[in-house]
């Protein structure tokens, strides 16, 4: 275990207020949770806006700015949730979204396009290229961190429920041992 999980896990579970990770100085909220949040964003502007935004929230950053170099990331660091911007220099959103969504360890991973295009448009893009949301652009600081917490809250609740379901006893089990016990096995002769 390296000294920054271990400074971490221990920020985490001690009950006082203040406590330094990585030279940052960081005072924990009740209620306060640390998550890993990928932001795949060529523009720089808008890149120092959402990490500032997300780092006074006590979120850990990761930021890219192009889409290869995202998935990457993506696939060795397992964010919590990840914010794509869907005009990437070297790759398409629709394009990355798609290796994302192929990728096993991202399947539990909210994908969320931050986008500049018009509402309407916004909403079919990012419901067509499989996103979990969107979240338009220029971002509303206020409500910015609520948004992101809500769609890792979203997901989690619904990998839970997943979970539970496919733990649970199948009633239709019967079923499927019938069919399995009906189906001719080819034996060679």
């Amino acid at each position: 275990m390296n000294s920054k999980s271990s400074s971490l896990r221990r920020f985490l579970s001690s009950p006082g207020p203040c406590y330094t990770i990585d030279t940052r100085f960081i005072c924990k909220v009740p209620g306060d949770t640390i998550s890993k949040i990928l932001v795949i964003e060529d523009n720089h502007q808008n890149a120092v806006l959402i990490r500032r935004v997300l780092e006074s929230r006590h979120h850990q950053v990761i930021h890219v700015s192009e889409g290869e170099a995202g998935l990457k990331t993506a696939i060795e660091e397992i964010p919590d949730i990840i914010l794509i911007d869907l005009g990437l220099p070297d790759i398409d959103g629709q394009t990355l979204i798609a290796f994302m969504k192929r990728a096993p360890e991202l399947k539990d991973v909210p994908l969320v396009a931050v986008t500049a295009w018009p509402e309407d448009t916004a909403r079919q893009m990012a419901e067509a290229y499989g996103c979990d949301g969107y979240i338009s652009k220029p971002i509303n600081t206020r409500t910015f961190p609520d948004q992101i917490a809500a769609f890792i809250r979203k997901k989690s609740r619904l990998n839970s429920a997943t979970r539970k379901k496919i733990n649970s006893p199948r009633k239709n089990s019967s079923a499927v041992l019938c069919l399995m016990s009906c189906t001719p096995i080819h034996t060679a002769n």
